[in-house]
């Protein structure tokens, strides 16, 4: 998954070159890749999410599998609320 953010980050790149160039508005291609940078845009946010999810589900799965790091979190977590 790594390489297809890497391609529509340079996709990303290159668009964003091109429409930084004085001339880009009377380009025929502007407004199709205008759309084409906010679709590659929402794309890549979309999975720097997905993988910070994956993250945070692989921690949660490391915290479950160590009982006695679960009870020292609990026991610290119930003396603040004391």
């Amino acid at each position: 998954m790594q390489d297809k953010i890497k391609t529509f980050e340079d996709e990303i790149k290159e668009i964003e070159d091109f429409l930084a160039r004085p001339d880009a508005y009377a380009s025929p291609d502007f407004a199709g890749k205008s759309r084409r940078l906010s679709e590659l845009n929402e794309i890549v946010a979309t999975a720097q999410k997905i993988g910070q999810l994956e993250e945070n589900l692989k921690e949660a799965e490391e915290l479950v599998s160590d009982p006695e790091l679960i009870l020292k979190i609990l026991k610290q977590n119930w003396k603040r609320a004391r």
